[in-house]
């Protein structure tokens, strides 16, 4: 399994070196999967943050 980050990072050569090997790589889904990813881990974070301050809490 490959790192989305370093095959956003590496682009081009990247789809070129997969590409010899029969691979497609479409680095705009890449882009857009990876950044609802983090988004997705952040309001997650956020939510775990928010239910251990709570209602009421001494915070």
């Amino acid at each position: 399994m490959h790192d989305a980050r370093t095959l956003l990072d590496l682009g081009e050569v990247a789809v070129h070196s997969l590409s010899r090997r029969g691979y497609t790589l479409d680095l705009t889904t890449i882009e857009d999967l990876f950044t609802r990813r983090n988004s997705s881990i952040k309001s997650a974070d956020e939510l775990i943050s928010a239910s251990r301050i709570g209602p009421g809490s001494a915070f």
